[in-house]
């Protein structure tokens, strides 16, 4: 994704670690998860599969983000939503997991996402939610994730995570398909994504195969604190 920008994503990515203190891998992100009363999920269930996309290079900034962070937290309403598809997928197949790419992920961090965008305005605001507004990641009530075969990898959605263009929607698949702009494999594993997301609680993304929501934004908000 955005491999035109990579060299100026880079050059970024260093200035942001000269000028950030985050990037010297000094934030504990564990206290600050904790004292909010967030879950590590990989304690409540091990079998769940975590990489954080913006605790490595390999993200739409083009540099490590979140320095020392590498768990996966959520609030317990979240985390348990996610035991629950975690085991509705094992029980689909045995040798299938589902992978963590990002989950509560800091307004702080919401905020370089933004800042340091590439994208257009008009074309940001599709993808990354303005900090003023917040994402749900900022409130510990979303999650961002793929599912992972044993012995094969990640399975082929048609796209990377956060592949900011028209290919990741999900209301936009049929029509994929019909162009030849995705495989019938990479619908059928996006649909099988879906089902066991939402047969567990969680509400879709249009624009994003990849999320999921673990409330209504508006419950989110009135029952949650922002974590900043």
């Amino acid at each position: 994704m955005f491999c035109s920008h990579r060299p100026i994503l880079l050059l970024i990515g260093l200035f942001g670690c000269i000028v950030s203190l985050s990037c010297t891998k000094t934030h504990d992100w564990n206290a600050t998860f904790n004292e909010a009363g967030m879950v590590n999920v990989q304690k409540l269930d091990s079998t769940i599969k975590v990489s954080l996309a913006y605790s490595t290079p390999n993200n739409v900034l083009g540099y490590d983000i979140y320095g020392d962070l590498e768990e996966a937290y959520l609030r317990p309403e979240a985390a348990n939503k996610l035991v629950l598809a975690q085991k509705k997928l094992q029980a689909y197949n045995a040798s299938y997991s589902l992978y963590i790419f990002d989950a509560t992920r800091p307004r702080r961090i919401q905020q370089r996402l933004w800042d340091e965008s590439d994208l257009p305005i008009e074309e940001r605001s599709k993808y990354i939610a303005h900090p003023q507004r917040g994402s749900i990641h900022n409130y510990g009530m979303a999650i961002d994730l793929g599912i992972w075969v044993d012995g094969q990898g990640l399975l082929d959605m048609g796209t990377p995570f956060d592949d900011f263009s028209v290919r990741s929607h999900i209301d936009s698949e049929d029509s994929l398909l019909n162009v030849g702009a995705l495989k019938p494999t990479q619908v059928q594993n996006r649909r099988l994504l879906r089902k066991i997301m939402t047969s567990s609680g969680f509400l879709s993304l249009s624009s994003e195969w990849w999320h999921f929501d673990a409330m209504e934004r508006s419950a989110t908000k009135e029952q949650f604190d922002i974590i900043e």
